[in-house]
């Protein structure tokens, strides 16, 4: 699926980036424990999937990129309209997967003003039931970040408890105010962001 030069607007989950195929309702994808397994019976893994959001603008508050697919923004403008305290992502990458999101050559920014220096953070791993033994993956690079992101960068998830620390969550060589980093948040080396490229994330596929 292709998302080119579109405006994606909302408040929590805005993006629901998924790997799932069935024709969830929206009921089902967010009732208490997440919608059903989707895998077909002694299957492990859900079905495949692989997004492209390019020269977007998504704008949200909590969580408003999710899910479960292998997703790639590419020269978006991710836009924070509020909640102190909220996140910008949260996949539930399958462990299965070797890829989840990845923000590229982006530009994530708090347009109304309204949130202090440090308030926000970029992710948290979404323990979701529908996806087998789900360790989020995400990798924000070359992506320019706002003062209002938490030198933390990531947030745990709290029900059930489950550490970003445990989760496959990455960055590389972002720029602005927000991308002054704890020395104990992963920063890839050069030799490891050879592996989270576009290309990496696709597969090869890239649409005409």
């Amino acid at each position: 699926m292709v998302f080119a030069r579109d405006r994606l607007l909302g408040i929590q989950d805005t993006v629901f980036a998924s790997s799932y195929a069935d024709p969830f309702t929206p009921a089902e994808c967010f009732a208490a424990g997440g919608p059903p397994a989707t895998a077909p019976p002694g299957s492990t893994a859900p079905p495949p999937a692989r997004q492209l959001y390019l020269d977007d603008y998504i704008s949200g508050e909590v969580d408003f990129l999710c899910g479960s697919g292998t997703a790639v923004f590419d020269h978006d403008t991710i836009d924070i309209l509020g909640h102190p305290g909220g996140t910008v992502s949260a996949p539930d990458t399958g462990l299965e997967q070797p890829y989840g999101y990845l923000i590229t050559n982006s530009r994530i920014i708090n347009s109304p003003g309204n949130l202090t220096a440090a308030s926000y953070y970029l992710g948290r791993p979404w323990q979701h039931t529908g996806v087998t033994s789900p360790v989020g993956q995400i990798t924000i690079r070359d992506t320019y970040l706002p003062a209002a992101i938490n030198p933390e960068q990531w947030q745990n998830w709290t029900s059930p408890p489950f550490p970003w620390q445990d989760a496959r969550f990455y960055e590389y060589q972002n720029t602005g105010p927000g991308s002054a980093v704890n020395a104990d948040v992963p920063q890839l080396t050069t030799a490891q962001a050879a592996q989270y490229t576009v290309a990496s994330y696709l597969g090869g596929w890239w649409p005409k």
